[in-house]
């Protein structure tokens, strides 16, 4: 038990330090390093502790349960280590989509003629392809998140199965921030103002 406590200390603690130093950590990496470290210090201190000649000088069937309880905890941190790297890439394609979907809704009304917007010549975008934009926006962010996403999970050791649940995961995220955003930049009052400062 204190050998898995201090397992799950010591990555917690290395995942941590490398978060805060906004380093690229690699988390498979550091699951092993400190798996393989409790190993050694569960041998020393089962060598340690056996005495000749009786029943606990053999420690071999405690040592395979435990390196399958460290299996175990090790899956349960990649699992936790993989629910937070889905929510910074939602934040990150939150973030984006925010900003870039306002951009486009502040380009509404300045298609037509007046002080901003001539009649012929270079024109700006139309009201015409307002949606196409946005969807293009959408899909190219989403892409971009899934690509951070599945780079990070391979450092993660993650299975196929894992990384695409956690991709479905984040599509119906993403598709939920996009909704969200259409509807706050589409209620009245934002586009009579947009069209107001037009």
């Amino acid at each position: 038990k204190l050998g898995i406590a201090g397992f799950d200390a010591a990555v917690s603690r290395t995942v941590k330090d490398g978060a805060q130093a906004n380093s690229q950590y690699d988390f498979a990496e550091i699951v092993e390093t400190e798996k393989k470290k409790a190993i050694t210090q569960f041998e020393e201190i089962a060598e340690q502790s056996s005495v000749l000649g009786t029943s606990w000088s053999q420690y071999t069937s405690q040592l395979r349960l435990f390196q399958r309880e460290l299996e175990k905890e090790s899956k349960r941190l990649r699992r936790d280590e993989m629910r937070l790297l889905a929510t910074r890439v939602e934040r990150w394609i939150k973030s984006h989509l925010d900003e870039a979907i306002s951009l486009e809704f502040n380009k509404l009304g300045s298609g037509r003629g007046g002080s901003r917007a001539p009649e012929s010549g270079s024109k700006p975008p139309s009201e015409n392809d307002h949606w196409d934009r946005v969807w293009n926006i959408f899909t190219e962010t989403v892409s971009q998140g899934e690509k951070r996403f599945v780079d990070r999970a391979k450092s993660f050791d993650a299975s196929n199965e894992e990384v695409e649940v956690g991709l479905w995961r984040l599509r119906r995220k993403a598709w939920s921030i996009l909704k969200a955003k259409i509807n706050e930049e589409a209620t009245e009052g934002n586009l009579g103002m947009k069209l107001r400062e037009k």
